[in-house]
């Protein structure tokens, strides 16, 4: 402008002055034209790296900050070249006047000159860099950290937390890169054909926004982690309680095993009370056993729901953050909870199942033991191990033991001696059973006394049935006191039979006491009646009044008439005695006496007698005055072992019936007889001569025999 303000004024007038001016003219316009030139080729570099970045999710703004630094310093130049040459480069960067308007609006610099507006750009775009640059570093750190936490975080709690933490801090991070970016491009006034890449930064950081984590679903993911690390170790301990469990199984086969080798070696089975002992042991291993089984259903429950309710509470978080609401996961806990009580109620109803049966076995086995103790058959060292051995009624370790028990417990040990001392040790035997059995039954009794009350219908019942058991006991001892006396009378008589036995005075001696013998059965069978119907009055009793406490009044009922027909059954029983075992009085010797044939009629009123006398007819008497023939009773032939009376056909004028009105009973030979020795027949026969007497013995041998007959049959022997 100066220059041309001369040459218009005519103030140049040397050709000297002329050249140097032009020379400046022409110096300045190729400043210019390099200045343009430049601005073109660094505006369109930066426009370019422009382009570039807003099509990259992150890159860093290396080229972009270098290319507007080389923007900024040919700016410089520019502007050092003069007016002209600043002015140019304006023109000739194509967009440069918009980008530097637009970094004015940005940062709201009204009065800033093109310099502080390219300085400002450079010096946004240069942040920009750094805190990417930082950021991308502060990322990749914690990827790398995370990858680490990873590793372990699956089943470890704390590393979990750590990886959880790395994971919100790296989306926290990629917010903040997202936003740098964003912002550098719009430092660098990105064109509208780029804004793609800004609406591509808010769909990311949108995203990176809706994936945060709260801490409460954090917390409940790491809660997830320890339950599956408490399952692990779980999972390590049902390992471990298998291995124990199958060691108890080994174990108890061994057992087994070696038991039966030990009755193979001794070749003989093993006793109660040591089977008792074996399975207490293995009652100890079953219930390790149940214990073992039950910590693993347990275990088992545990690992299954507790990761189930840990899954649950986090989904049911992330419903309360993302929906506002849990609906239906209180029905899917309680659910869960249901499910899990059940599970529980099963593991421990199937532990005490198994407590029962192992119990049931060992009572079994203690039953066994007992029952052993109180009738162990063997010697009686072998007694008195079972009395006092496991489970034996004397071993004071016994925990249920009735008085009933011991005593017979100690009975059967003193056995072996009761059976040496022959009646006395039966007698004894028969004392000693009787306080087994009365002990039994009052123990019995007074236990239900105790449940139930003494004066309860249960209580009564007991009474009378401890009361039948006594009367019961009573009469076996009775018995056996009378058994202990017959006996002695059998020695006796078979003692008599040996030393003679034939004599006349020995039958008679052997039949008394046959008749002693059977009075003795006599008394014991009525005695024993007696008993039995005592005992058949208190059964009853107890029947009834244990279907009354039933409130089963038809059986009750039905027990009384039961009882009622049992009583009159016995009461209408009688003894079946016998015949004596002595001597019959076997014929001797028949003597031929003399027999009258002579009759005074002026004093005889017997024609019937008579006339069976003359004949030889069977009868009593002495002579034929006072001679009976035959038996009233013609049926006391078929009586001789005595017995129940039911009819007779009697008759001496002809056949009638005898039929007794009430029960009797016909006494046998040994009870009415006073001797009991050899019967002897005499016949009085008068002859001239023995032919004569031949003669009577052949013409009369058919009345001989049948007074023999009679005779023999009086004494029960036809």
């Amino acid at each position: 402008a100066r220059v041309a303000a001369r040459v218009a004024a005519d103030d140049i007038t040397k050709t000297a002055e002329w050249e140097s001016i032009f020379d400046v003219i022409t110096r300045d316009a190729a400043g210019s034209m390099s200045s343009i030139d430049m601005a073109k080729t660094v505006m369109a570099d930066f426009t370019s790296e422009v382009t570039a970045m807003a099509g990259k999710t992150i890159t860093p703004f290396d080229n972009l900050v270098k290319k507007s630094q080389t923007l900024k310093n040919e700016f410089m130049a520019s502007n050092q070249a003069g007016g002209e040459g600043f002015d140019a480069f304006i023109k000739g960067a194509e967009g440069l006047q918009e980008q530097l308007d637009h970094v004015r609006k940005k940062f709201i610099l009204p009065t800033a000159t093109n310099e502080e507006l390219i300085d400002k750009m450079n010096e946004q775009l240069l942040e920009t860099q750094e805190i990417m640059t930082t950021t991308k570093g502060e990322i990749n750190k914690l990827a790398n950290q995370q990858k680490k936490y990873n590793k372990i975080a699956a089943m470890n709690a704390p590393a979990m937390q750590l990886s959880l933490e790395a994971t919100e801090k790296i989306r926290l991070k990629k917010i903040d890169l997202l936003d740098q970016e964003e912002e550098g491009l719009k430092v660098a006034g990105i064109t509208n054909e780029e804004k793609g890449r800004l609406l591509q930064i808010e769909t990311e950081t949108a995203a990176l926004i809706a994936a945060k984590v709260s801490d409460d679903v954090r917390g409940l993911q790491v809660a997830v982690v320890r339950v599956k690390v408490a399952n692990r170790l779980l999972s390590l301990q049902n390992k471990a309680i298998g291995f124990s469990a199958e060691a108890l199984t080994h174990e108890q086969a061994m057992e087994t095993a070696m038991r039966g080798q030990r009755e193979a070696q001794s070749g003989k089975k093993e006793t109660a009370s040591q089977l008792l002992s074996a399975d207490k042991e293995a009652s100890k291993r079953r219930e390790q056993a149940a214990e073992y089984a039950y910590t693993l259903k347990m275990n088992t429950i545990a690992m299954e729901y507790d990761l189930l309710a840990a899954q649950t509470a986090v989904d049911k978080q992330r419903s309360l953050e993302i929906l506002g609401h849990t609906k239906g996961y209180a029905v899917i806990e309680q659910l869960q909870s249901d499910n899990r009580t059940a599970a529980e109620k099963g593991a421990d109803s199937g532990r005490t199942l198994a407590y029962t049966q192992s119990g049931e076995t060992t009572d079994k086995a203690g039953a066994a033991a007992l029952a052993d103790s109180r009738g162990n058959s063997g010697t009686m060292a072998e007694r008195i191990a079972a009395a006092t051995g496991t489970g034996g009624a004397l071993n004071a370790d016994t925990a249920i033991v009735s008085i009933g028990d011991k005593v017979a417990s100690a009975v059967n040990v003193m056995q072996p001696m009761l059976e040496l001392m022959g009646p006395e040790g039966a007698l004894m035997q028969s004392v000693a059973a009787g306080a087994v059995a009365t002990a039994d039954a009052w123990s019995t009794a007074f236990t239900s006394m105790e449940k139930h009350g003494s004066g309860s219908l249960e209580g009564m019942a007991a009474g009378a049935e401890a009361a039948s058991a006594t009367i019961g006991a009573i009469g076996s001892m009775l018995a056996a006191s009378s058994a202990g006396r017959i006996s002695a009378i059998d020695d006796e008589i078979s003692a008599e039979k040996k030393r003679d036995g034939q004599s006349a005075a020995s039958v008679a001696k052997i039949k008394k006491m046959e008749a002693k013998k059977e009075a003795l059965k006599k008394k014991a069978f009525e005695t024993d009646k007696k008993v039995k119907m005592a005992q058949t009055v208190m059964n009853t009793a107890a029947g009834i009044m244990n279907f009354m406490a039933d409130t089963n009044i038809p059986m009750a009922i039905a027990t009384g008439i039961m009882g009622a027909v049992q009583l009159a059954t016995i009461a209408g029983t009688s003894y079946q005695g016998g015949g004596a075992s002595a001597p019959s009085g076997e014929i001797a010797a028949v003597a031929v006496g003399k027999r009258e044939n002579k009759v005074d009629l002026a004093r005889g009123n017997n024609a019937g007698g008579e006339l069976a006398y003359m004949r030889g007819e069977s009868g009593t008497g002495t002579g034929a005055s006072n001679f009976k023939p035959g038996s009233a009773f013609t049926g006391a032939k078929y009586r001789a072992s005595g017995g129940e009376t039911a009819g007779f056909m009697v008759g001496e004028q002809g056949p009638e019936m005898f039929i007794p009105d009430r029960a009797g009973r016909i006494a046998p030979a040994g009870e009415v007889q006073a001797g009991g020795g050899p019967t002897n027949v005499s016949f009085n026969i008068q002859a001239v001569d023995a032919a004569g007497v031949e003669d009577v013995l052949i013409a009369q041998k058919g009345h001989i025999i049948r007074m023999i007959r009679e005779a023999a049959n009086e004494h029960g022997e036809f």
